[in-house]
């Protein structure tokens, strides 16, 4: 009988430190400023189930040093967003839809960006924590180091032509064309699309006059067809994914002032097209002075000096952000475990 009890508090005892194990705080963040005090703990636990839940959908484990960074970086991300909290910056969620939207480059809406990473096994949570990071960084840097980036100076032109040269064999417009088009979306019936868009064509063919006319009539897409007043496409792969391997094949057929439909749209809008080709343009080498697009937006000159300004503004901004990350984390951060023993802590 004795050893059964024995044996039971044995158990207990070994229950009871793995609880007390699984609940013990790794480390604390406690940020103070004027008008602001928040303390959080980093516990074992959560870092455990996020590691867990990490290797669980990569289906590999994750390594001592990765661990260790990982309970690194939940400091920093606590110990970041008590600092922002204190000066209350904020990301509304417009500025994180726009922001992911960003990430798409202008070819991928929010949602196709969440789509992306998801094939890439992100998580759309994943994407918006690290997009808002991003975010709040950019405002931190905006609200804390105002002077130092109005006395960052511009590129000198020696620097813009160096990036210039650099660039220059990647600078190349590829063949394209400038066109004007009324599209009829398929919804849930393509034939009966087509048929609107042939009616459409057969008003318009051979006059760029009527075209204009059909063109005007349908700016605000609230009737059987929507206009898309101009739209440049050039001979790339990007152009065949995103308008179907027949249109893209159709209008680089076409002279200016043609007029062809209906041709069958595949790609981000499925339906058919009538189409004015407005201007062609043969493959060209930039230059300093052209435009990305022909006679439209800045100049490969000035693109490049604002890239090159804003490089500078990252680089510089990055390093005043990262000493003043690392003062706060010796001010404000206490470890409970000393790092070097982080190894038997997270080692499960």
């Amino acid at each position: 009988m004795r050893k059964i009890l024995l044996a039971i508090t044995c158990s207990l005892a070994v229950a009871a430190l793995t609880a007390q194990q699984l609940d013990q705080t790794i480390a604390t963040v406690s940020y103070v400023t004027t008008g602001y005090k928040k303390t959080q703990a980093i516990l074992l636990s959560k870092i455990k189930a996020d590691i867990q839940a990490i290797e669980k959908s990569s289906g590999q484990k994750i390594p001592m040093d990765q661990r260790k960074q990982y309970v690194e970086s939940k400091v920093i991300e606590a110990l970041f967003s008590q600092m922002c909290e204190a000066e209350k910056l904020a990301v509304t969620d417009q500025e994180l839809s726009q922001a992911v939207a960003y990430l798409g480059g202008g070819k991928l809406s929010e949602q196709e960006v969440y789509a992306e990473y998801a094939k890439q096994g992100v998580a759309m949570d994943e994407v918006k924590a690290m997009v808002r990071k991003q975010v709040l960084q950019l405002k931190w840097t905006q609200a804390k180091y105002a002077a130092k980036i109005k006395a960052i100076t511009a590129p000198t032109e020696d620097e813009i032509f160096k990036a210039y040269d650099l660039m220059k064999s990647q600078l190349l417009r590829p063949d394209s064309v400038r066109i004007a088009m009324m599209v009829v979306e398929n919804g849930t019936d393509a034939a009966k699309a087509r048929t609107v868009a042939d009616k459409v064509y057969q008003q318009v063919k051979g006059s760029t006059a009527k075209f204009n006319e059909f063109l005007f009539k349908g700016i605000d897409g609230k009737g059987e067809y929507k206009s898309i007043p101009e739209s440049m496409i050039g001979k790339k792969p990007e152009s065949i994914q995103a308008l179907g391997q027949s249109f893209y094949d159709t209008v680089f057929k076409m002279a200016p002032k043609d007029i062809a439909g209906p041709i069958e749209l595949k790609g981000k809008i499925n339906g058919w097209a009538v189409v004015l080709l407005n201007d062609a343009f043969p493959q060209t080498e930039l230059g300093l002075t052209d435009t990305l697009l022909p006679g439209q937006g800045k100049s490969i000159h000035d693109l490049l000096r604002d890239q090159l300004f804003q490089n500078k503004v990252l680089q510089e901004t990055a390093v005043l952000f990262n000493a003043d990350l690392a003062d706060a984390r010796k001010q404000y951060v206490k470890f409970l475990i000393a790092l070097e023993k982080l190894d038997s802590v997270l080692n499960w």
